[in-house]
This record gives C-alpha cells, sequence and structure tokens, in this order.
C-alpha cells in the first residue's frame, strides 16, 4: 500500500510541475534578480528569486494570488513569502516578503511585470530591509 501512495505521489508532483506554465526571467530593481515562477492554476502560482548587488545576496520564495483583468493578457497580483540571505556582509538575515504587482503576457512567450516588494527581516533582529519596485522581463514556457 506504501509503494502505490509512493507512486500516486510522485506522478502527482510529475504533473504538477509539467502540466502548468512557468517563466523564467530577471527582475531589476535595487540590485539584480534571476527569477521564476510556478503556476499552480491562472489564479496562483510561486515565485522564487535569487537577488544580489554590491550589499546583497539572498533568495525570497513568494506565494502569489492572480487576478485577471479586463484587457486580456493583463492581471494584478499580490502574496507574501519569506527571504533569506546577507546583507553588507553581515549576519544570516530571515525576513518576510510581501508583493503587488501589475503584469502583461503578450501572445508570444513574454511576460513583463512592474512590482512592489517590502521587506521586514525579523531574525537577527527586526529591522526594514530594501522597499522598492522592480521591473521584470520572463520567458514563458
Amino acid at each position: 500500500m506504501k509503494k502505490w501512495g509512493l507512486i500516486i505521489g510522485l506522478l502527482s508532483i510529475f504533473s504538477l510541475t509539467f502540466a502548468q506554465s512557468n517563466t523564467i526571467g530577471i527582475r531589476g530593481g535595487w540590485g539584480g534578480e534571476i527569477s521564476y515562477q510556478k503556476d499552480f492554476s491562472s489564479a496562483n502560482r510561486i515565485e522564487l528569486d535569487l537577488g544580489w548587488n554590491s550589499q546583497y545576496l539572498g533568495l525570497t520564495g513568494l506565494y502569489h494570488f492572480v487576478n485577471q483583468l479586463e484587457f486580456d493578457g493583463l492581471a494584478w497580483f499580490y502574496g507574501l513569502g519569506g527571504t533569506v540571505g546577507f546583507v553588507d556582509n553581515g549576519p544570516f538575515k530571515v525576513g518576510v516578503s510581501g508583493n503587488i504587482g501589475v503584469e502583461y503576457n503578450f501572445s508570444f512567450p513574454l511576460q513583463i511585470a512592474l512590482d512592489y516588494r517590502p521587506t521586514l527581516y525579523v531574525v537577527p533582529t527586526i529591522t526594514p530591509g530594501w522597499t522598492g519596485f522592480a521591473f521584470s522581463a520572463r520567458y514563458r514556457f
């Protein structure tokens, strides 16, 4: 019975990985980020970003809720997640990040987005992180 549970679980993960669309690209604001998005449906997805600049190196993961607008290809989204990394070569930091933005999906495999992402670090102390706007360009596949 455990074998069937494992097989069904692996097939479910496999189908989630390949059944929905993905995007990969860049996100630029205060620094640069390599950005990956995985859709679970037309209404929700995850986003993973590896970011860096002269003062920061970190990874951010967000869960987005996506809302389609009347204009075909246009949507707005919001989400919440976490971030881990190093700021100013200091100690390891862990924070909470929010995200809100608007995106446009072209008829060819390109997505562009403008978003606002505030971050609050909670480990090792409670301190504000980078807060600002960023522009993204991603390839849809």
